[in-house]
């Protein structure tokens, strides 16, 4: 099975672009620092995350931004390539399955803005 739970923060803006045959479905992109806060040196582990079109699609498009925490569930996947020059390159993408925000002042405000328009 693989599946994946982290929290973290936003390290930018989410990123999102177009694809599909016609272009009508939507992806997003961002980096998740995570840090250990049992570990004494608290450097961030820096996770990229892919999610693909759908609510929680345009939940990344809509309302995240830098620093924002989120947790991510998903799967994990390794991408493998080569160089121009035939270095061998692989990195880990999380594709997530589902986002939700932690940044509870901000989401609240957000859902009142929503209620009352």
């Amino acid at each position: 099975m693989n599946s994946i739970h982290l929290i973290g923060r936003l390290g930018g803006e989410p990123t999102c672009t177009s694809y599909g045959d016609d272009g009508g479905k939507r992806l997003g992109r961002f980096s998740l620092a995570i840090v250990d806060h049992k570990s004494a040196s608290k450097e961030a582990t820096w996770i990229l995350v892919t999610v693909f079109d759908g609510p929680d699609q345009r939940f990344a498009e809509q309302h995240l931004s830098k620093g924002d925490l989120v947790a991510i569930e998903g799967r994990l996947q390794q991408n493998r390539w080569a160089t121009e020059d035939g270095d061998k390159r692989t990195s880990l993408t999380v594709i997530a399955t589902s986002i939700t925000g932690l940044s509870l002042a901000k989401w609240q405000e957000t859902r009142n803005e929503e209620a009352s328009a």
